[in-house]
């Protein structure tokens, strides 16, 4: 389990190293500081919490991911852009197939693969 990643799922709004902070001290990760109003969750808590937590934290990395690809890929969009109408399909393809990454089943996400 992740503390860092746990606490944020749970404490959204809440700003690490100033509301918060989790140190190693040898024997594993633990909470060193707690600023927040609310009580402190504890082990068993943030345990419970963790599978949610690891699962939202790896839905937005893929969502980054996805941003970067679409972004790099803009540029086959543009009206002056020469490509044949059959590549700019293959490069819409590509796009919507980015978009419904999310559509797939968590732990088994397949990347299309860019057009050449």
């Amino acid at each position: 389990m992740n503390i860092a990643i746990t606490l944020q799922h749970l404490f959204p709004n809440s700003i690490p190293r100033v509301d918060w902070s989790v140190v190693d001290d040898g024997d594993g990760p633990l909470i060193a500081e707690w600023n927040l109003p609310d009580p402190q969750p504890t082990s068993e808590q943030l345990n419970a919490a963790w599978p949610a937590a690891n699962s939202a934290h790896e839905w937005d990395l893929i969502r980054g991911r996805r941003a970067v690809l679409l972004n790099d890929s803009d540029w086959t969009q543009l009206p002056d852009v020469p490509l044949s109408d059959e590549k700019r399909g293959e490069w819409v393809t590509y796009r919507q197939a980015l978009r419904d990454i999310t559509t797939q089943p968590e732990g088994s996400v397949s990347w299309p693969v860019e057009p050449v």
